[in-house]
């Protein structure tokens, strides 16, 4: 990797799920790398979002870079009920938590939790945005370009709070 393009910072990491040796990396350039070196049949067992092969070498076997874990990846929410009952409460234990003091775990309920919630509710509310680009969502982080394929998540949020029962009750 040093050989390719100047280096600027770098370590070497111990993977989560194989104890296998691996490195993140930032070239000069701006572009990061994070790697992982894997035996073939390790890849059955490693969760991992369906990638582009840009090269390999003659006789190499492509079926080996699609996922076959489905381990760690987002399940779909089936309950909207269920999931603004939790948005709610996190809200409402991140309040509690601020009131008494303890501001970094109110920060980490309404700010962390609760996004988490709505970024749930948003599969429900608002169809992804589909193209011929090749955008997808990533199965294991619901953040990740959430801007480009729900666009009007911001206000479909805020406009579903103004209307709806929940926000009307009493404390």
């Amino acid at each position: 990797m040093k050989s390719t393009y100047i280096i600027c910072f770098n370590y070497k990491k111990i993977t989560d799920f194989c104890n296998c040796l691996g490195y993140k990396l930032l070239y000069a350039d701006g572009i990061f790398a994070e790697m992982a070196v894997f035996e073939p049949a390790e890849l059955r067992s490693i969760p991992f979002a369906e990638g582009k092969l840009v090269w390999a070498r003659d006789g190499f076997d492509p079926s080996i870079v699609e996922p076959e874990s489905l381990q760690e990846r987002f399940k779909p929410v089936a309950d909207e009920g269920y999931a603004i009952g939790e948005l709610l409460s996190c809200l409402y234990v991140g309040l509690c938590r601020f009131q008494r003091g303890e501001t970094l775990s109110a920060w980490r309920f309404v700010q962390n939790y609760c996004i988490d919630r709505v970024l749930e509710l948003s599969e429900l509310w608002i169809p992804a945005r589909t193209g011929g680009d090749g955008l997808r969502s990533d199965p294991y982080n619901r953040e990740r370009r959430v801007e480009f394929l729900r666009p009007g998540l911001p206000e479909h949020a805020e406009s579903r709070a103004r209307h709806s029962r929940v926000g009307r009750a009493p404390c």
